[in-house]
């Protein structure tokens, strides 16, 4: 900070300079018998490993303080991250999917994240779904790791949740980032890409392969039963992708959020697009599904619009 004086005759000038230090969160080892036992105190902190230090550093799956590995095998290398903290302590948070692994690799059997009971199945052979460098940005949404990046052609690779959704009377959010890459429209079907809610027959949240080609929208996987948004998809624009999902006997409710504030309320019933015309029934399986070029981050699912669209 500079401020000055005057005299009557002559300025005097003064610089005050702060300092803040900045202390580092201790990440504690302990050995008990044949197990190593990793604490912290601060839950916004996640625990990343690498088998050596200049190796990429990933998230430890389902890792909480105090965290017990048996001292077994090679070396091992453990931090703490920032990056954990989209996952830990968000309250009603079920699953996070941050595609935090190494940039190149295929998503085919990685086993990251949490919140899942077994990893990324491809259940559609085509072009490999794969990892690329830096994460989609949409501020001030929370964000880590890598995303998931697909060259055109017809592919789908499933997931299971550790938690089921569907059930009747219960509400469950579903959140993703997308960004639409290479021609718009190329590919196979339309160029269409999204995530799909496994159920009889399926919810698909995206973009579409036809009717309103060139917006976001919800739809049966397979096309049928289309409601648009007023959201047009662009090469290279990332979007927040919100449905909240309310489970009901016969059909359900699902209303899609394109573009909230993450860290805001949910919005004001009526603001989004509404499909009601679908009976998911109970299931526990993601699917990223399909036919056009582009990356998809941030994949979470949880009890609360809050508990997806964490700051």
């Amino acid at each position: 900070m500079t401020g000055d004086s005057w005299n009557g005759a002559n300025f005097d000038w003064v610089t005050i300079k702060y300092a803040a230090e900045v202390v580092r969160p201790p990440l504690n080892i302990q050995r008990l018998s044949s197990n190593a036992v990793l604490s912290c105190t601060n839950a916004a902190l996640g625990l990343q490993s690498a088998p050596a230090i200049s190796d990429t550093f990933t998230n430890v799956p389902g890792a909480t303080s105090p965290y017990t590995i048996p001292i077994a095998g090679g070396q091992a290398f453990f931090r703490l991250s920032l990056s954990g903290g989209c996952s830990s302590g968000i309250s009603g948070l079920l699953a996070h999917e941050p595609f935090d692994y190494p940039a190149g690799s295929a998503l085919d059997t990685m086993n990251g994240g949490t919140g899942f009971s077994g990893p990324w199945s491809s259940t559609i052979a085509g072009p490999n779904y794969i990892i690329a460098d830096g994460s989609l940005n949409f501020s001030p949404l929370c964000v880590s790791g890598g995303r998931m990046f697909s060259t055109p052609g017809q592919t789908q690779m499933a997931r299971t949740l550790a938690s089921d959704f569907g059930a009747d009377g219960s509400t469950r959010y579903f959140s993703f980032l997308l960004r639409p890459e290479g021609v718009l429209n190329g590919g196979d079907f339309g160029g269409f890409h999204g995530l799909a809610l496994q159920g009889g027959p399926g919810l698909f949240i995206g973009k579409p392969g036809g009717g309103a080609l060139e917006s976001y929208v919800l739809e049966d996987v397979g096309g049928a039963g289309q409601v648009p948004s007023s959201v047009t998809a662009v090469v290279g624009e990332t979007v927040l992708l919100v449905v909240k999902a309310e489970f009901a006997v016969g059909n359900d409710t699902f209303t899609l959020y394109v573009n909230p504030v993450p860290g805001s309320p949910e919005p004001a019933t009526g603001t989004g697009t509404v499909k009601s015309d679908l009976d998911l029934g109970t299931s526990n399986t993601l699917l990223i599904y399909s036919g056009g070029e582009f990356s998809l981050d941030e994949l979470r699912f949880g009890e609360t619009f809050e508990s997806v669209t964490p700051r």
